[in-house]
């Protein structure tokens, strides 16, 4: 198999979208991202083999003008808008779309973007339209082996600089560095397995080196493979910032339905070559010294 360089990106303006964009760009891809009119692509890097696509333009014409061999789907609704249609067309119907279009122009590979809320027995009750949809996407998925392969990650909790304000890393950084007299939180006993944004990009990229080695559906998780509690997360935050706030944990209840730890089981990706590069503190450090800036900035 000839190299894959032609790589089209949903969700190119999000959280993990963004990171992969500019990742790809400067390993040599060509990159094509997929936005919508409304969408606050200002932090998408200026490159000249990165281009921009608006979904209202039309699937036909995006794979005529740009011959895309592959699809990178992180376009995902977690359903807070409580539109079930919403959640179903961003995370069921466009995929399905952009893999019935891209067959039919010779697309070959499709690399779905997951979470690790799929594979817990916990039940988000606020999530619950986002996993069901999900599942429905990946029973979907699996019936496209064979014409293309199908890649399903399951990322585990991605942090990192220029994360949604409402994400509880930017919140518990910012609140920190505000030196908030005080922060309630819950106990804080549930584990997460933290990975830090630049690994999840370099674990793309290893998958798009990897692609001829891989059977027609593959299912990996991507994490650090270790846990650490949130209380613990939160007191690495604190000391890394020198915050003064006093930290209430056990003040707010946990959610109904959340599951004490989610790690990943990592192997897969590490006999392909992959390992994370950013331990917690390094990750932390990284995104701190970002917030200042963007303090220093408004300041």
């Amino acid at each position: 198999m000839e190299p894959l360089r032609k790589i089209l990106v949903t969700g190119a303006s999000g959280f993990v979208g963004k990171h992969l964009v500019r990742g790809l760009c400067e390993a040599g891809y060509q990159v094509v991202g997929l936005v919508r009119e409304n969408s606050d692509t200002r932090a998408l890097p200026q490159l000249p083999d990165c281009h921009l696509y608006y979904l209202e333009g039309g699937l036909e014409k995006l794979f005529f003008d740009f011959e895309i061999q592959g699809i990178i789907h992180t376009a995902t609704s977690y359903g807070k808008s409580g539109l079930l249609s919403e959640v179903l067309e961003t995370n069921l119907v466009l995929p399905v779309k952009l893999i019935e279009a891209g067959i039919s122009r010779g697309l070959q590979f499709f690399i779905n973007t997951d979470t690790f809320f799929t594979k817990s027995s916990g039940t988000y009750q606020y999530l619950n339209q986002y996993t069901q949809s999900k599942q429905f996407f990946m029973k979907a998925l699996e019936g496209y082996r064979g014409k293309i392969k199908c890649i399903n990650f399951k990322l585990e909790h991605v942090y990192g600089e220029g994360d949604g304000d409402s994400k509880f890393v930017t919140q518990i950084l910012r609140r920190l560095l505000a030196n908030e007299p005080a922060i309630d939180l819950t106990d804080g006993l549930q584990r997460r397995d933290f990975i830090y944004v630049k690994d999840v990009v370099s674990a793309y990229r290893t998958i798009l080196e990897k692609l001829p080695v891989l059977d027609d559906y593959t299912e990996l998780e991507v994490g650090t493979g270790e846990s650490v509690s949130i209380r613990q997360f939160t007191e690495t935050a604190k000391k890394l910032t020198t915050s003064t706030s006093v930290l209430n944990f056990g003040a707010l209840a946990t959610r109904p339905g959340e599951f004490s730890e989610s790690k990943a089981d990592n192997e897969r990706l590490r006999i392909l070559g992959w390992r994370p590069t950013f331990n917690l503190t390094q990750g932390l450090t990284k995104i701190i010294t970002h917030e200042k800036s963007i303090r220093n900035d408004t300041n």
